[in-house]
Formats: structure tokens, C-alpha cells, sequence
């Protein structure tokens, strides 16, 4: 069983364990719950006097209890290049197909139509974050974490199961706050399961519980580190002809 103190090592040096990935990415989310769970977030930001920085109600709208993302994905120097083709979607209006992220660039494509922010810093695009699972050394910073006695194989690695609870929030800057969005997830909840892969300490698998309930899970299905991946997967996306 792997201790505490080999956890934080592990998470500690999964950030530069790899060269480069790729993966395919699943996201899929319980409406009701993660919208319940937002709430309550919202409202303990609320009585800290701070305010939640955005709303996941839709007015007139019944959304499917089930929402889910599949993606081919896609990353080397550190995530700093990442891609994400979209394979399937369920449930919500995914903003695009394809994404390509280079630094401060980013050109998403959309149907026919390709949007870019010409290297804007200010403007970005989180379609391809799913890739923050991979280098988690941040979370030890902002979680009380708890190695189970559990391990299970995700996308054919083995991994040790650790429970994570995000600690109270106590940071001035929103943006900064220890929580669901540093598992790419939508913002609240307090019970977290990690899939950690033994072998270079990334997360494979996070699933978020709400009143006992699976209410979010991001995992890899499949994950292949450092092949050579082609510059021109990176390349800037151009409108279809």
C-alpha cells in the first residue's frame, strides 16, 4: 500500500514524468447533482462575502440528466501544445470539434468555421484541460488527501485510490480557491475519488460524489505517454474549404 508521504512524491513529480500524451478523455456529469453542488459552493462563497463568478442555470430549459464528452487528446511540452478532437457528445452544446492550444494561442473549430484569440493572453480556451489531470502537482496544496487501501486498473494502469476533500476556503483570489476546477471539473463538491497511476503519480480517473451519488467523473480510457507526436498536430486550424 502506498503511504502518504509516497503519494505526495508521486503527485509531486508527475507534472515532468511524462514527454508527451496521447489519450482519450471522457467527462461525464449528473446534471441535477453537479448543479446542487454548485449551488452550495455558491452559497458558502456567498457567506465568506465573496460571490460565485458565474450561474449554471439555463432559463426555459429541461437539459438531459446526463451529460458526457469523449475526446482524442493530445499534449507535449509540458501542456503547453495540447489538441482535443471531439469523438462523441451527449447532452449539452460542446463549443467545438477540434482545439488546438499553443501557449497563449488557441484556434477552435466549429463546423465549418474556425474562432481564434491571435494570441491573446486575456482570451483562452479550457476545451483541452482535461490535460491539468496529468500534472497534478498542485493538488497536495489544496486537498486533504487519504490513501485507501484500494487499487484498481484504469485505461491499463495500475493505479493506488485515494479519497480527497478540498480544504476550506481561505485564498483572497476566486480564481485560486482549492477545488473541483483543478479536476476540470464544474466548480463545487467536497468528496473526491483519485485514480493515481502508480507508475508516473498522474490522475487517471477523478470521480466527484454528491450525497453519496456519482455526480462527476473525468478518466482516461486510454493513455499512451511519450511517442513523438507530429508538429502539425499543433499546427493553427484553418476553415474548411
Amino acid at each position: 500500500m502506498l503511504t502518504h508521504e509516497q503519494l505526495i512524491v508521486l503527485l509531486a513529480q508527475a507534472d515532468t514524468a511524462w514527454r508527451s500524451v496521447r489519450a482519450v478523455a471522457r467527462q461525464w456529469q449528473r446534471h441535477d447533482l453537479v448543479t446542487a453542488a454548485f449551488h452550495q459552493r455558491a452559497a458558502a462563497l456567498a457567506a465568506d462575502a465573496r460571490t460565485a463568478m458565474y450561474s449554471l442555470r439555463v432559463e426555459g430549459v429541461e437539459p438531459d440528466p446526463i451529460i458526457e464528452l469523449v475526446l482524442a487528446v493530445m499534449a507535449d511540452q509540458h501542456g503547453r501544445r495540447r489538441r482535443a478532437d471531439v469523438l462523441s457528445r451527449r447532452g449539452d452544446s460542446w463549443p467545438f470539434d477540434s482545439l488546438v492550444v499553443d501557449g497563449d494561442s488557441f484556434w477552435a473549430r466549429a463546423g465549418d468555421a474556425v474562432q481564434s484569440n491571435n494570441g491573446d493572453p486575456s482570451s483562452g480556451h479550457g476545451g483541452a484541460d482535461i490535460v491539468r489531470l496529468l500534472m497534478p502537482s498542485a493538488v497536495p496544496g489544496g486537498f486533504d488527501l487519504a490513501v485507501t487501501s484500494e487499487e484498481e486498473v484504469v485505461a491499463e494502469r495500475r493505479c493506488a485510490v485515494v479519497r480527497a476533500s478540498p480544504r476550506p476556503y481561505r485564498l483572497p483570489t476566486f480564481g485560486r480557491m482549492p477545488g473541483s476546477e483543478a479536476f476540470h471539473m464544474i466548480a463545487g463538491g467536497t468528496d473526491f475519488r483519485l485514480s493515481v497511476d502508480l507508475v508516473t503519480g498522474v490522475l487517471l480517473r477523478v470521480v466527484k460524489f454528491v450525497a453519496g451519488e456519482t455526480a462527476e467523473v473525468c478518466e482516461f480510457t486510454h493513455v499512451s505517454f511519450d511517442e513523438v507526436l507530429d508538429d502539425a498536430l499543433f499546427a493553427p486550424l484553418i476553415t474548411s474549404p
